[in-house]
């Protein structure tokens, strides 16, 4: 978790925040929360070992709360490892890495407490909801850390606790005790954010073709609770060519639970557009799986 400090120059000597981050790649880019960049006209990186490096902002995702930075002059840096593919679990242990209250290069530990949860209650930004709950502390300043599994490889990137909105102040800003309960944006919707911020600056948004009916719950061919959105196709789009037909129930995209209508526009929404997606929907109580 590197430590990042942003200047706005809005008065005399700039009024200044400061976040945390992680190396993403050799090349030198940096992921953070867009809120701890967001209008900053000056960006400085400090890391662990005790260099300072000014940054540059490559592209912000206000919808996700991802951005990323790069380091302006050529440095050795080391990329923290991706846990790509990890299907986090409950119960699993996890650390937070940040500067708390401006202690740097701070960590703490918890568990995944929950997964798929909307905390739109906390949320300053734009409308993200797939998010890792946990139980490891992210008090202000630790906002854009690394979430890291056992395996020492990031799983997610810190983002809020619970009480934020609640104190009517900005994420970073609203003090006091998480209460156990904190936010992390998975590392899939990182990646994919990422990748196209790196590549072109700026985020395509995928489009799946379907209105969502209502949210479903039945007991699945083996017996288990399964939920998952009804939907109405649109005639010839994505869906429709893929072979999803009105009245199905769609379960799964991009391998995640789609249990409800938000998480379901969520994980659609940061999938690239025109890229292939497997889905898992059930007809008249039948298991299919497919493309679009």
């Amino acid at each position: 978790g590197e430590g990042i400090e942003g200047s706005d120059g809005r008065r005399r000597g700039g009024s200044r925040s400061t976040g945390s981050g992680w190396v993403y790649d050799g090349a030198g880019n940096i992921v953070t929360n867009a809120h701890v960049v967001r209008g900053a006209q000056e960006i400085r990186v400090q890391f662990e070992d005790g260099r300072y490096a000014d940054a540059s902002l490559v592209g912000i995702d206000p919808f996700t709360d991802i951005a990323v930075i790069q380091i302006d002059d050529p440095i050795t840096v080391f990329p923290a490892p991706r846990d790509t593919g990890h299907i986090p679990r409950r119960g699993e242990r996890v650390f937070a890495f940040g500067s708390p209250f401006g202690f740097k290069f701070s960590m703490s530990e918890g568990i995944i407490s929950g997964l798929g949860r909307d905390p739109m209650s906390t949320a300053d930004f734009g409308g993200f909801t797939n998010f890792i709950q946990t139980a490891a502390a992210v008090p202000p300043g630790n906002s854009g850390g690394p979430l890291v599994g056992v395996r020492g490889k990031v799983i997610g990137m810190n983002v809020a606790i619970a009480i934020a909105r609640g104190t009517g102040g900005d994420l970073d800003e609203s003090g006091g005790d998480s209460a156990g309960i904190s936010f992390a944006i998975p590392l899939p919707t990182i990646e994919t954010v990422v990748d196209q911020l790196i590549g072109t600056g700026r985020v395509s948004r995928g489009f799946l073709g379907v209105s969502l009916i209502g949210a479903v719950g039945f007991e699945n061919e083996r017996g288990e609770y399964t939920r998952g959105m009804r939907v109405q196709v649109t005639q010839g789009g994505p869906s429709d060519q893929g072979g999803v037909r009105d009245g199905d129930v769609i379960t799964r995209v991009d391998g995640q639970n789609v249990p409800e209508s938000k998480i379901f526009q969520s994980i659609v929404g940061t999938i690239p557009a025109a890229q292939p997606e497997d889905i898992t929907l059930y007809r008249d109580g039948e298991p299919q799986t497919g493309q679009v």
